[in-house]
């Protein structure tokens, strides 16, 4: 919203403001704005109810990013032929959904979380930017000053490994988040065994835990307790003794019906890994590609960056990023439990043959380097006595960290210090940073038609294209958003800008050219004056999409500055105003209502941007459908511009809907605006207008000089903009002198009225 408002008050071309909106993200090395842009066609809705049907709704968002585009850029109705041939329009099912190819590459799971869905980008304020770039320099400041100290924390680790001989005692590393570390050489004492008791064999680093398919060994409930609303790295080496399916680990609840929790199974030769918050509803469940060969170790690792969808976690095996195939991808948000973590067996089903050692818990994001450490096998003794040239990379990494953990000190540990809780810093605050969703290309299936338009229904695949009945796609633009966008503001595509300029013109007289703006089809109704259409189109083109001289033009033309009176001839003849023989007569849309009447009464706060807010709403509103509160803006933040206020799509603002304000379910282009008694009645009852009312009543008595008169006279010149004549100024001094109401009150029924 920021970035649209913005894209207007500095004038941003029509057609830069079109590529950025629809591909700013494919633009050549795009601006953060220009990716942040596109967030425009994510605002789909989004639903986290359990009937969901992932597919449904991905099919469904693309079909609403197509339809969209086509009402608001182009003026034609698509959504027609989705399911058959345009009845009207010569546009072809298969067109339509040769164009839903621009739109259908997002990968995005179709579900409502807590935040804002993958893939989103940051989009913090410029205050939020310059703390984060202070952090920044801050997180170099230390790093240099560790660099400078590296010949001599080289020289010292030198002399370190040197030292290491038979009595040495390996502790563990990585201890920041450490949660829970078993290294499984005996029976735990934080757990017990159940359904027998598994052997002890030898591990990867001493003695493991082993396994036979029906003996497990149980940890308490402070042991894991994985959920995707956390940062957490889980990891373990394993080895199977065959290849027969079965958990090696596992933390469920009531797995016969909602199986909330975590499972690690083997399935057909491969690993898997599935987080539940809700049976079947809420899950995340992926399988390593790589099929895995009994009596070998392997060490798998999975970490998740709190954001509960499928994009929030990596896996690892032996260190290297795993290559996975998704099961199921339907994760939002859940519940956290608080279960029995059990190695080598499952409710769901057999434990698994084989052995497990070096099991750890971390409560944050363990980084790629982190877990290459972890899957070195040799022990730091070892390594400490191997030629330099013979260690890997990830062997250096790991005694360069246990060197600076456990044995580093002086002014290298301090330094060491520094960086590390100036990194955290960092990490706090950048996590801190809003989101906004936005368009990227990832999906690389081919578009397909759908029979009858059901989602399940795959029909023909399509290539990418334009429909027919406009000018084809120039040669060497590329068959994507960008390309589209690209031919969407050419020149030759009769349709972008006539379809604009209709929107302006309908802004300034109450109707476009065309009166269905989002119809340009052959069932709209003829323009009147199609020749100025025309012209005004090429105009804006010849202007290079200058939108702000296109409002000139027209706010300056002697149309617009026509008077509304008329001669009796005129309203019989034109009652409409078709011809636009007289100036035009319009009631304010609904939101410009309430900010002029918080305007009048020198309430309204001007300030741009920021977060949205809450003004008040009838007690108890959100109750009827929804299972949050509404909790009202303190302070100044209930009397911002309506462009600010929280509007749920099911639950619109009741005042925004009595005066017309178009429902959000879908796009709207304009509005029919209608005038009722009830209308009438929410000016003079409703709380912002009440409080409004009174601010005005303010006004005119600290602003109107001494008199009644001169006060009633000053408060109708800022609602009409002109001196009251005889006859309107009569009947407001008459109710000031009414005696039946209090002096402050009057004025405050004076205010109301006049507001009214």
């Amino acid at each position: 919203r920021d970035w649209v408002v913005e894209a207007f008050n500095r004038n941003l071309p029509y057609d830069q403001f079109t590529l950025e909106q629809l591909a700013g993200d494919l633009l050549p090395n795009p601006t953060p704005d220009q990716i942040l842009a596109t967030g425009f066609n994510r605002n789909h809705r989004y639903d986290k109810g359990s009937g969901t049907i992932q597919e449904e709704s991905i099919f469904e968002n693309a079909a609403d990013r197509l339809e969209t585009t086509a009402t608001v850029w182009l003026g034609l109705t698509m959504n027609c032929a989705r399911c058959h041939d345009h009845k009207f329009d010569p546009i072809s099912s298969r067109e339509y959904y040769a164009m839903l190819g621009f739109f259908d590459r997002v990968p995005e799971n179709g579900q409502a979380i807590l935040f804002n869905s993958h893939p989103r980008v940051k989009t913090p304020t410029l205050e939020q930017d310059e703390h984060l770039a202070a952090l920044d320099r801050k997180v170099a400041a230390a790093e240099a000053q560790l660099l400078r100290l590296e010949p001599e924390i080289a020289r010292r680790q030198a002399e370190w490994e040197m030292g290491v001989d038979a009595a040495f005692v390996e502790r563990p590393i990585l201890k920041d988040d450490l949660g829970n570390l078993f290294h499984l050489d005996g029976f735990e004492e934080a757990g017990k065994p159940r359904n027998g008791r598994p052997r002890s064999v030898l591990g990867v680093r001493g003695r493991a835990m082993s396994f036979d398919g029906r003996a497990s060994f149980e940890f308490g409930r402070d042991v894991g307790n994985l959920w995707g609303g956390d940062e957490f790295a889980l990891s373990f080496w394993f080895r199977l003794d065959d290849l027969s399916d079965g958990a090696l680990l596992s933390e469920l609840d009531d797995p016969d019906d909602l199986r909330i929790g975590t499972v690690v199974d083997l399935k057909d030769g491969r690993l898997r890994f599935m987080l539940s918050h809700r049976w079947n509803y809420a899950v995340t469940w992926f399988e390593l590609r790589e099929n895995l060969k009994p009596g070998q170790w392997y060490h798998f690792a999975v970490t998740c960056d709190g954001q509960v969808q499928l994009l929030a976690y990596r896996a690892y095996l032996n260190g290297k990023a795993a290559s996975i195939n998704v099961i199921q991808d339907s994760a939002v948000d859940g519940k956290k439990i608080r279960e029995p973590l059990v190695l080598g067996g499952s409710p769901l089903g057999p434990g698994f043959r084989g052995a497990l050692d070096e099991l750890r818990f971390q409560r944050r994001v363990l980084r790629p380097d982190e877990i290459g450490m972890l899957s070195v096998r040799t022990p730091i003794a070892d390594l400490a006595k191997r030629p330099r040239g013979n260690r890997s990379e990830n062997e250096r990494l790991l005694l360069r960290q246990y060197f600076t953990e456990h044995a580093m000190d002086g002014e290298a540990a301090r330094a060491w210090g520094a960086l590390r809780a100036a990194e955290r810093e960092r990490k706090a605050y950048a996590d801190s940073r809003p989101t906004t969703m936005v368009m990227r290309d990832e999906r690389t299936a081919p578009t397909r038609m759908r029979v009858k338009g059901r989602f399940d229904s795959l029909g023909d695949p399509v290539r990418p294209d334009t429909p027919g009945l406009l000018p084809p796609m120039k040669d060497g633009l590329p068959r994507n958003r960008l390309g589209f966008a690209r031919w969407l503001t050419d020149p030759t595509n009769p349709l972008t800008a006539r379809v604009a300029v209709n929107r302006l013109w309908q802004h300034f007289f109450g109707r476009g050219f065309v009166d269905s703006p989002e119809n340009f089809g052959t069932q709209c109704s003829e323009p009147i004056q199609l020749e100025l259409l025309d012209w005004l189109a090429t105009e804006f083109i010849r202007l290079e999409w200058d939108v702000k001289a296109m409002v000139r033009l027209i706010v300056t033309s002697e149309t617009y500055r026509q008077s509304s009176s008329a001669e009796e001839s005129f309203w019989r003849e034109d009652p409409e105003n078709r011809h636009l023989a007289r100036g035009p007569r319009l009631r304010l849309s609904a939101p410009e209502l309430r900010d002029q009447s918080l305007a009048l009464a020198g309430l309204l706060l001007g300030e741009m941007g920021g977060e949205p807010v809450f003004p008040h709403q009838p007690e108890g509103l959100w109750r009827l459908t929804s299972n949050q509160t509404y909790a009202m803006s303190e302070g100044s933040g209930r009397y911002r511009r309506s462009l600010y206020t929280y509007w749920r799509r099911s639950i619109a603002p009741p005042t925004m809907t009595l005066f017309d304000a178009p429902g959000r379910e879908f796009c709207n282009v304009g509005y029919r605006p209608t005038n009722t008694p009830l209308q009438a009645l929410a000016v003079l009852n409703e709380h912002s207008f009440v409080e409004a009312a009174r601010g005005f009543a303010v006004r005119m008595l600290e602003e109107g000089g001494n008199s009644d008169e001169s006060r009633a006279s000053h408060g109708f010149r800022l609602i009409f903009g002109r001196d009251a004549e005889e006859s309107e100024l009569a009947p407001m001094l008459k109710l000031l002198k009414d005696d039946r109401i209090p002096r402050d009150e009057a004025f405050v029924h004076l205010a109301t009225l006049l507001l009214n």
